[in-house]
């Protein structure tokens, strides 16, 4: 297995960190594009919202001028014969891929959208990292180099980056969605100083913090101590030197079948805690009292939990028709025509009110 030099670890926890910074969905994918060449050399860097299904090809690059308009609508005329949409709709098992692994050069110099579109903007080799999304939308960044192909390296570095990237864009998605409903989001927002002080708190923050932590939150003071203790150990994660970091995790707390997850967004002079208050979720074991395999109550837990089949496979580590396979086998044995039902029966189980 490849290993990280010390200057390539540095420079991944240096992007990592500053990817955490608080900004919305426009300025975490400016952040990335403008970052990532740092991480993976690349002459194009571009991200890409995606729907093949309805010919959606919403891209950005940088440099912002190596892509115009009408390359494209080149790349648009061309996309079908792109191997990824071909091959790994939704990123398949949600690895690196470089158009290498499917097809060779002469197999690739072949195609209209290389001769219309890669080679018109000097490009020959492709890797991609791509973002959970539901289907059949595609949330990608790609890297892009006009000689060499990308290395093992190139792919290790964006397998770990891909769990930060997919947390980022969740906390910057949770700031955009902040930002258009305010304080009627009714999720709590707690504001730190650089010293973990309280500057702002919501009254929903207010009282899951009763609740959750026993504990009253005062402007000009310090977290709870449960609070104190999650953030504590999240800035540790960023602070490390020696190793590639992880990416951070939500906190989770339950009470009396709910949980309260709190998020933490990481900025340069602010820390911002995000509390969000779910039911909380049946466990498989319970689930295989309905006469289900294991892995069909986990494929159940997941669905209860909201979650799409194919960001059930990505979690699951499982191929999109195998977990849709499991679904129809649990519609059929809970004799339930839709996934709301089956969520239904398990939250049922699990004794938690649906």
């Amino acid at each position: 297995m490849e290993r990280l030099k010390l200057a390539e670890v540095r420079s991944l926890l240096g992007f990592v960190r500053e990817l955490y910074a608080v900004r919305d969905l426009n300025g975490y994918v400016n952040y990335v594009l403008s970052g990532l060449p740092g991480v993976v050399a690349s002459e194009l860097t571009a991200h890409g919202n995606l729907n093949p299904a309805k010919a959606i090809f919403k891209i950005i690059g940088k440099p912002s001028n190596a892509v115009t308009p009408q390359f494209h609508r080149a790349f648009e005329t061309y996309a079908h014969e792109h191997p990824f949409t071909q091959t790994y709709m939704g990123g398949g098992d949600g690895r690196v891929r470089q158009l290498s692994d499917l097809l060779t050069r002469r197999q690739f110099h072949r195609l209209a959208l290389y001769n219309e579109f890669f080679r018109a903007i000097d490009i020959d080799s492709e890797m991609v990292v791509w973002l959970p999304a539901p289907r059949p939308r595609e949330i990608t960044f790609a890297v892009h180099r006009s000689r060499t192909d990308f290395s093992e390296r190139d792919r290790l570095l964006l397998d770990i980056l891909r769990p930060h990237l997919i947390q980022a864009y969740r906390n910057a998605e949770a700031v955009t969605l902040l930002g258009r409903a305010g304080e009627a989001s009714g999720q709590g927002l707690l504001l730190l100083t650089p010293t973990a002080r309280v500057e702002h708190v919501n009254d929903r923050a207010l009282a899951l913090a009763r609740e959750y932590f026993g504990a009253a939150i005062r402007l000009g003071r310090l977290l709870p101590e449960g609070l104190a203790r999650y953030l504590k150990h999240q800035e540790q994660l960023l602070a490390a030197s020696d190793d590639a970091p992880r990416a951070l995790e939500p906190l989770i707390v339950e009470r009396h079948k709910k949980q309260l997850s709190v998020r933490l967004l990481f900025g340069p002079a602010h820390r911002l805690l995000l509390l969000e208050e779910h039911l909380a979720s049946p466990q498989p074991s319970s689930l295989e009292s309905l006469g289900l395999t294991r892995r069909e109550a986990e494929v159940l837990t997941w669905v209860a939990r909201g979650k799409t089949n194919d960001v059930i496979a990505t979690i699951l580590g499982l191929s999109y028709r195998t977990v849709e396979k499991h679904v129809e086998n649990i519609l059929r044995k809970l004799g339930v025509e839709t996934r709301t039902a089956a969520a239904a029966r398990a939250l049922t189980v699990a004794g938690v009110p649906s």
